[in-house]
């Protein structure tokens, strides 16, 4: 494979300079690929565009998720934290209605002598 390349570089280099002729078709070849290559720039913008804007919409997804889960879970832990606050209120409620414990000396354990 890296014969045959060698060789056309020698076949196009001994074209080019044979005459003055196919150094005129060259500059011809060379303007008439630049719309080729600029349609195929343009092709290549259009597709990166394409891409940023399929991503784009892949992480507006994903974030929308993520707030979605993330909302629901502070939801839940909301929630939670107001059962627990409700039952500390009912066990501070029911503490305070218990008879008072005056009577034990400070430092001791009820009903130990």
């Amino acid at each position: 494979m890296n014969q045959q390349g060698g060789y056309q570089a020698r076949q196009n280099y001994s074209q080019g300079f044979s005459s003055k002729g196919n150094q005129s078709t060259q500059g011809q070849a060379g303007s008439s690929t630049s719309a080729p290559q600029e349609s195929s720039i343009d092709a290549m913008l259009k597709q990166i565009l394409e891409s940023q804007t399929r991503s784009e919409k892949h992480i507006r997804y994903e974030l929308k998720k993520l707030h979605t889960k993330v909302d629901g879970s502070y939801n839940d832990l909301n929630n939670k934290f107001l059962q627990l606050s409700s039952h500390f209120k009912a066990l501070e409620n029911q503490f305070a209605s218990m008879p008072s414990t005056s009577k034990i000396p400070m430092g001791s354990l009820p009903g130990k002598s």
